[in-house]
């Protein structure tokens, strides 16, 4: 009988540690709208608590990490130092500092092929200091100064054009 009461308070302990980490994990849409995992195209397991923040690890539905960093909040994901997000594939699509959820420092994003297409620094969430674009075969296809989220291209023969940059992915071309 005690042999019994002992494997019958096992396996329900079992149970219950194997359904919290399902509750633990969070499904995403392709809009990254929580949802169910049927309709997923993203999940996170449980987030873990690293210093004075939280490490969260975004994942493809594959199985393939999409993102990781460090948040100093566990559900407003307020970056703080350097984040990385990735292709499907695993290979790097982007590496971003932040300082206080605040894009701060460098920013270089990756063509699939995994060499560097764009790098730029950022102050205060804002485009400030020089940037640079690549071809994907790594020449230099563009280079030039920002201040206060606005791109400055220096090769326009006297005339300036200016480049808003507001969104963390957009590319703006004048």
């Amino acid at each position: 009988m005690n042999k019994l009461l002992v494997f019958s308070f096992s396996l329900l302990f079992i149970l219950s540690i194997h359904l919290q980490a399902q509750n633990d994990t969070l499904w995403f849409d392709s809009n990254w709208k929580e949802t169910t995992k049927k309709d997923a195209s993203f999940f996170r397991p449980q987030i873990k608590k690293k210093g004075n923040g939280f490490w969260i690890a975004d994942f493809y539905i594959n199985g393939q990490k999409q993102m990781e960093g460090l948040s100093k909040h566990p559900k407003n994901e307020m970056y703080e130092g350097q984040v990385v997000w990735y292709f499907e594939k695993g290979n790097v699509f982007q590496v971003v500092h932040y300082k206080e959820g605040i894009l701060n420092g460098s920013r270089k994003v990756y063509f699939k092929s995994g060499s560097i297409e764009s790098e730029a620094a950022y102050k205060d969430g804002k485009l400030n200091g020089k940037w640079k674009e690549y071809y994907e075969g790594g020449n230099i296809k563009e280079t030039g100064s920002g201040k206060n989220d606005s791109r400055h291209h220096p090769a326009t023969a006297g005339k300036t054009i200016w480049y808003y940059c507001r969104r963390l992915n957009a590319k703006s071309y004048a």
